[in-house]
């Protein structure tokens, strides 16, 4: 199973750096498809942080910023394209540092059985409060413990959004396409009507108290790429 480690970037070099350094301590990418993507970064920094642990550039945004819900859109149909519809894409944000090496062997093994989407590596924002359909959905989620997988689990019907987790490639693509802000995505992956499976020992967590750069998920603006 091929997989491709998915990185959105968008300034806070700070971040990109404690966050790619942490995932190269615990993890050996040397197999894997590193690609990222960047919301018109004014530090040109990010780009070479990234490129120095091994990301390629897959697009880039040098027009207005648009947000994530487009930049990850990209992202990951530049990554479907690498690793084909049945690969695995494990996304990442530049503000979630790794803590703990990745269940790969869970990853490839859960993603394997038709009735899972999603394999969820993070859990908390970082301090911020959130209200709304967002909380509501999550609340509803029902979390089982389930011995069904190569390590025990937690699963349950409910959302993902844009946090550090690995989905089929087609299956991301086909969520983020349709979703037009954070809200959105995880009603379309709660529309699937299939698993989320969440190990015992989460692999990321939430850094820093920057928010990303305008803090919007979505826009009308058309946006100027280049795509790598």
């Amino acid at each position: 199973m091929k997989i491709a480690v998915a990185l959105l970037t968008c300034d806070r070099a700070s971040y990109t750096k404690t966050v790619l350094e942490a995932l190269a301590r615990h993890n050996d990418l040397s197999g894997f498809t590193l690609l990222y993507a960047d919301d018109n970064s004014q530090d040109k920094q990010v780009h070479r942080i990234a490129q120095d642990y091994g990301f390629e550039p897959a697009f880039l945004n040098t027009g207005p910023r648009v947000g994530c819900s487009p930049m990850t859109d990209a992202l990951w149909r530049a990554a479907r394209s690498r690793v084909g519809d049945e690969g695995v894409i494990m996304s990442l944000q530049n503000d979630f540092e790794c803590i703990r090496p990745l269940p790969w062997k869970l990853i490839v093994d859960a993603l394997s059985h038709p009735e899972v989407a999603c394999v969820k590596l993070w859990d908390r924002t970082k301090g911020r409060r959130i209200a709304g359909p967002k909380v509501r959905l999550l609340r509803r989620a029902r979390w089982r413990r389930s011995d069904k997988y190569s390590e025990p689990v937690t699963v349950a019907r409910t959302g993902w959004g844009y946090g550090p987790q690995a989905v089929k490639a087609h299956v991301a693509c086909r969520v983020v396409r349709k979703a037009r802000k954070e809200i959105g995505m995880m009603q379309q992956a709660v529309r699937l009507g299939k698993l989320v499976v969440r190990p015992e020992a989460l692999s990321f967590r939430h850094i820093g108290n920057v928010k990303t750069p305008h803090g919007i998920y979505r826009s009308k603006r058309r946006f100027t790429e280049e795509v790598l």
